[in-house]
């Protein structure tokens, strides 16, 4: 176990959570 691979993890997969959030925004945006 490290944990430097596990904050790598989590910030890929916080990264991965935020391009979706903006997507799903800009979606929406055009979607009104």
């Amino acid at each position: 176990y490290c944990p430097s691979r596990s904050a790598v993890i989590g910030f890929r997969s916080q990264a991965v959570y935020l391009e979706f959030i903006k997507l799903w925004n800009i979606g929406v945006y055009f979607s009104l």
